[in-house]
């Protein structure tokens, strides 16, 4: 939590892994195509993919046109930046 606020700061980080099934599933074989449908330039989605680069909001609404706001969880995953608990332990409650 920030001192100020007190809100959570996150990161969302794309599954690499779910985003090739999908993209393949769709016939998104390249770069150029999956830029294509999304609506960004080709080498931003290799420098996106690559992590040279963050996601754009443009991006990840295009990704999320492309596949659907259904798939949000599977291709994405939101990951706390400061995280203060560690994780719950398998059988105990937070």
């Amino acid at each position: 939590m920030t001192a100020s606020t007190g809100a959570v700061m996150a990161t969302l980080v794309l599954r690499g892994d779910k985003l090739n099934k999908y993209r393949r599933l769709a016939g998104l074989d390249t770069d150029a195509s999956l830029a294509r449908k999304i609506g960004v330039d080709p080498t931003t989605v290799y420098r996106v993919l690559n992590g040279r680069t963050a996601m754009s909001a443009r991006f990840i609404a295009g990704i999320v046109d492309a596949f659907g706001a259904d798939l949000f969880p599977d291709l994405f995953e939101v990951v706390p930046d400061n995280p203060t608990d560690p994780p719950a332990r398998s059988g105990t409650r937070a």
